[in-house]
């Protein structure tokens, strides 16, 4: 049954990979994406700084901890 949508459900292999080309072609839909993109690096980033400075001031001074945080942050700010 036809609903009238512009993008119908389908069961084709290529589909999803059809709708992620459309959808990257707008460049409103980049700058939405790019925006959440930032601001989830950007609270991951505040977060594991937080973690890490809880850690400190409660003595931890475990290696392990301290360089998982910045491997962490290092990875996410790579792009």
């Amino acid at each position: 049954m036809k609903t009238g949508f512009a993008a119908e459900p389908s069961y084709e292999p290529d589909y999803a990979e059809k709708r992620m080309a459309e959808f990257k072609e707008d460049p409103e839909n980049m700058k939405i994406v790019q925006d959440f993109v930032d601001d989830v690096l950007r609270i991951a980033q505040m977060e594991s700084e937080q973690k890490l400075k809880s850690q400190q001031g409660r003595g931890k001074s475990s290696r392990e901890s301290k360089y998982s945080c910045l491997f962490f942050t290092n990875i996410l700010f790579k792009a």
